[in-house]
């Protein structure tokens, strides 16, 4: 017993138990960046400066100043420890047991900014909440058309979205958006007289065929079938003023199907005449020759 005691007394003030004197070691801060280090359980000699008994726990917490953080940490005393944080990281804590003078060296490090580059091709909006920020903030894109004009790609560092309209965008590095409109075109269709058109190509907006700029869309012109005693017939097919089908009443038409570009907005005027028939029935009595 004489001698767990003397060993418990010995290990608390390292020194001759006699002189019943503990030990204190010193804990030296050393900082690069913008941030502070905190310490608990210790004594404050200078700014930079600390000290503890022999076997004392201490607390350390690191916090970062705005826009810094937390890159490396190294704790040399007996040996040396050496802690890395994860990126990003503005808080940090940790606890050790103070057996020697001990330097606690942080380096504080400004969290990089990162750029959103954009580009636009067409007629439209691309409004960004901001175009440089700190590593791993986001970003918000809201993407508009001009009136007459559509999203017809949005790409993110050479990567296709599709056609969307509005994103979030995690900023880890220098990034490129591609945003592409593109303008409609209009295609207006009269029918004179009977037929059904069909077209290919193209939607029905507003009573208008619209498709992009460029394209080009199918017209398919149909006449209702003909009976004994009435026929409908295409007469003629006209194109911004222009004569695709020329009028002609000896021809027997129903059907035509006709390609057309899609350049601004185009007027198709599709004509048709009705042939009613005369039936003449003949009553033979007799013999004929």
């Amino acid at each position: 017993s004489i001698v767990v005691v003397y060993y418990l007394f010995f290990s608390k003030y390292a020194i001759f138990p006699l002189m019943g004197r503990p030990v204190h070691h010193y804990i030296r801060i050393e900082k690069e960046g913008l941030g502070d280090v905190l310490l608990w359980n210790v004594k404050s000699v200078k700014p930079y400066l600390f000290k503890a008994e022999n076997g004392t726990e201490v607390s350390v917490v690191l916090r970062a100043k705005p826009y810094w953080e937390i890159k490396r940490v190294e704790l040399r005393g007996a040996d040396t420890k050496v802690i890395e944080p994860p990126i990003n990281t503005t808080t940090y804590s940790f606890n050790f047991t103070l057996l020697t003078n001990t330097t606690i060296h942080v380096v504080f490090a400004r969290i990089p900014e990162f750029e959103l580059e954009v580009i636009v091709d067409g007629e439209g909006s691309v409004d960004v909440s901001s175009t440089r920020v700190l590593r791993g903030r986001t970003i918000e894109v809201n993407i508009e058309p001009t009136e007459g004009w559509f999203i017809e790609s949005v790409r993110l560092d050479g990567e296709d979205l599709g056609a969307v309209d509005r994103l979030t965008i995690e900023m880890w590095s220098d990034r490129v958006l591609e945003v592409k409109f593109h303008r409609w075109a209009y295609l207006n269709i009269t029918v004179e007289g009977n037929a059904t058109i069909e077209v290919e190509g193209a939607e029905l907006v507003n009573g208008l065929y619209r498709a992009p700029e460029g394209s080009n869309v199918t017209v398919s012109i149909k006449c209702p079938p003909s009976s004994l005693k009435l026929g409908y017939y295409l007469r003629s097919i006209i194109l911004d003023g222009g004569y695709v089908l020329e009028p002609d009443l000896s021809r027997r038409l129903s059907q035509y199907s006709l390609r057309v570009a899609m350049v601004g907005r185009r007027e198709l005027l599709i004509e048709t005449y009705k042939l009613e028939y005369a039936i003449l029935r003949l009553n033979i009595t007799g013999r004929a020759e």
